[in-house]
């Protein structure tokens, strides 16, 4: 019984250490309001081909924005650049954000929080252009689906 345990244990382990699960960083198609170029703001991210409630992400801002960012920096995605700190004007405070790559302005969390309750009413997140699809190890994964389940995000 000790050793099957262990051996379990151990499978478990390996799993969650060493086996990469996939991720797709997906994208809200945006027109900048202030100098109107078009963009991408890369700020959903699901396991690759699964889009029910638990395994599609807001990645407007904080922690899941910052594993965005990071995915996208590993890939060399030139909108790796358009996620950091920016001062909001409405909130009174920075944070990490999504922002134009053309002329830096600064897409507000709201906004982009309103963008994914729209699409989670629709269920449509499948059909929003695929950024980047990657991967990282199951363990990274559980612990994104931890800080997102305790951030009182969607």
């Amino acid at each position: 019984m000790g050793q099957e345990l262990l051996a379990a244990s151990t499978i478990t382990a390996r799993r969650l250490l060493v086996e990469p699960v996939e991720v797709d960083v997906r994208a809200y198609p945006y027109d900048c309001h202030r100098c109107g170029a078009p963009q991408i703001v890369p700020a959903v991210l699901n396991r690759t081909e699964q889009f029910d409630p638990f395994s599609v992400f807001d990645a407007a801002e904080g922690h899941l924005a910052s594993v965005v960012a990071e995915l996208l920096a590993i890939g060399f995605h030139p909108a790796a650049s358009s996620i950091r700190v920016r001062r909001s004007a409405g909130s009174q405070s920075s944070y990490l954000s999504h922002g134009c790559q053309t002329c830096d302005a600064l897409f507000g969390a709201f906004y982009l929080h309103d963008q994914f309750s729209d699409h989670a009413v629709q269920q449509d997140f499948h059909q929003l252009p695929l950024v980047m699809r990657t991967s990282m190890t199951e363990l990274d994964w559980v612990l994104t689906e931890v800080v997102h389940n305790n951030s009182g995000l969607r």
